[in-house]
């Protein structure tokens, strides 16, 4: 179990307690926070994170090339947890990388978005 997280805090029940989450739930969570934690930004683990926010300095040709590398990377910890396969979009006007992916996790199809 975990506690699930919102808005960059403590999701909270309607008691005001920390919602606790399990199994696929949890196991998005933590794909989601390595690959949104820069590697080497988490001093207790320097090994945690990826390297994704290098992206923007990537050529569009090889976006999608160096994004599934980069979360291969971050994710090859995890058990039970493959990409299927991504798909990246730039915004220009933003300045923001969303990068949508296909997981399989423990046995089921899931999808993630990511933003950077």
């Amino acid at each position: 179990m975990d506690t699930y997280l919102e808005f960059g805090d403590h999701a909270l029940d309607s008691r005001g307690l920390p919602y606790l989450i399990g199994g696929v739930a949890q196991l998005l969570q933590q794909v989601w926070i390595r690959l949104t934690v820069k590697r080497g930004g988490f001093l207790l683990d320097p090994t945690l994170g990826s390297e994704l926010y290098r992206l923007k300095r990537t050529g569009v040709a090889q976006l999608e090339e160096t994004a599934l590398s980069y979360i291969q990377d971050a994710l090859y910890p995890m058990k039970g947890v493959t990409v299927d396969g991504l798909t990246c979009t730039y915004d220009s006007r933003a300045d923001r990388l969303t990068i949508a992916l296909n997981l399989r996790v423990e046995g089921s199809y899931q999808t993630l978005e990511v933003q950077l």
